[in-house]
């Protein structure tokens, strides 16, 4: 059942419920009829012998003497009427008569009936059991017939259970009909219910498909009974909201408060920083760490900042078609001199303008981000490639250096926030490239490394398919 939905296993179970329910009716039914039957076939066969001993049967000393009732039938009309076989012995359990069902056996046959009496046992009472007659099931009573005391004869009163077994048949083939029916039934039922009872959740879950991160004041209405199940969920996930939206607010809160404490100072520091340009008091060696580490540090805020802000600032983008050529030459101004520092050679493939629905602010940081990456880890004399083409019918942007390469296990971890690899020159603070996976995470691209020790390393953005 793990494939199939909520509803459907609702409806499914439901339909097993009721079809178990009617299998157990119909067993308790079927006892009850069985032995209703059974019980009122032996009564009318203990009414009826009990009729032919008084109206049809006189008992004198030794022999059995058979007449007419006061009606004027004789015995065998009257066990036609009853639909009911019958054989008479006299003491020595010779064959005396024999009437209906009973009367169509051979001479062998009659010795079932021999062997029936010997369930009496020289018992007087009469007996009732069933019996196997001419490849057909009988109730019958074996009754011993005495006259002053003594035993003259036996009577053996049999229906047979051919046309109850009949009936059993058709009564089962009417439930299996009914049961395959009921079955369908129940399940399209079941579907029905289980849309009318899951309703609620289903609007439940159209509200929490709305709500972000910034927009957690968007409560779940649920009406009903305080007790009931689904109310005390969507309270539960509005007191989960409130937590959230408390949090988050702190958050944001906190990080603008530290940003903008930070950011004055900094402010300070490079504009005293100006100043002390003109001096020289101080080597051209610290002034030139001094500015370093506090344009860093700036970088950091700013990046801080972008992460905090991305789910914020993301909106609808309509596709436009952006150059390719000019974005090139940007990204190879921009890096000119950490290209020069390492004397690398920044090479173009470009085979196709590219649509995108990114705003091309963000795509620019990405493609930054991942060449200043690329740079930083390529050793002196190297390559580094742009390259922009189809693959499957999506635009593919790929980023490629010569670097030192890196692990499996340290490209696992590449876009993870504050992750800086191992080995020597891995320097930075780990958070460019976290920015550039939650902003591919946000708009829908697709980001595939390779990397190989000593042979470098290649960043492929797989763009959405704008035709889709």
């Amino acid at each position: 059942m793990g494939g199939l939905t909520t509803k459907q296993r609702f409806a499914l179970i439901f339909s097993l419920y009721v079809f178990s329910f009617l299998v157990i009716l119909y067993f308790i039914f079927f006892l009850i009829f069985n032995l209703t039957a059974s019980y009122q076939l032996k009564r009318d066969l203990t009414i009826e012998s009990k009729e032919v001993i008084a109206n049809n049967l006189i008992l004198e000393k030794d022999t059995l003497v058979f007449k007419k009732n006061q009606a004027g039938a004789t015995l065998r009309e009257y066990l036609l009427m009853h639909n009911t076989s019958a054989v008479f012995l006299d003491k020595q359990k010779s064959m005396l008569r024999t009437y209906g069902l009973f009367a169509l056996g051979s001479q062998e046959d009659n010795g079932a009936f021999l062997r029936l009496l010997d369930q009496l046992k020289q018992s007087s009472q009469m007996k009732e059991t069933n019996f196997a007659w001419k490849e057909q099931q009988f109730t019958t009573v074996l009754i011993p017939l005495r006259s002053n005391g003594k035993t003259i004869g036996y009577m053996i009163l049999g229906k047979s259970l051919e046309e109850f077994d009949a009936l059993k048949n058709i009564m089962t083939l009417i439930f299996i009909s009914l049961g395959v029916l009921s079955l369908l039934g129940s399940v399209l039922v079941g579907y029905f219910l289980s849309g009318k009872a899951f309703s609620p959740l289903d609007k439940m879950i159209d509200t929490i498909e709305k709500i972000e991160l910034d927009k957690l004041d968007s409560p779940i209405s649920m009406k009903g009974h305080p007790d009931d199940e689904l109310v005390r969920l969507a309270y539960q996930f509005n007191k989960m909201l409130d937590r959230l939206k408390d949090m988050a607010e702190r958050q944001k809160a906190f990080i603008a408060n530290a940003s903008h404490e930070l950011r004055t100072p900094l402010t300070r520091a490079i504009s005293s920083f100006e100043l002390l340009s003109v001096s020289k008091t101080n080597t051209e060696h610290e002034k030139e760490v001094i500015n370093k580490n506090l344009f860093e540090v700036d970088a950091i805020l700013e990046k801080l900042l972008l992460l905090t802000k991305l789910r914020k600032d993301i909106q609808l983008v309509k596709p436009y078609l952006l150059k390719t050529d000019n974005l090139f030459e940007t990204l190879k101004n921009n890096f000119a001199k950490q290209i020069a520092e390492k004397k690398l050679v920044f090479y173009k493939d470009i085979s196709r303008e590219i649509s995108l629905t990114i705003p091309r602010e963000y795509f620019l940081m990405i493609l930054s981000n991942l060449i200043s990456n690329a740079i930083r880890y390529s050793t002196v004399n190297k390559k580094l490639f742009l390259i922009i083409k189809e693959e499957n019918n999506k635009n593919v942007v790929i980023v490629k250096d010569e670097g030192i390469g890196m692990s499996q296990e340290e490209a696992s971890h590449m876009f993870d926030r504050f992750y800086r690899g191992k080995g020597n020159g891995r320097d930075g603070h780990g958070i460019g490239l976290s920015l550039v996976k939650q902003i591919c995470d946000l708009y829908n691209i697709k980001i595939e490394v390779t990397s190989e020790k000593g042979k470098g390393t290649a960043v492929s953005l797989i763009l959405p398919d704008q035709s889709s």
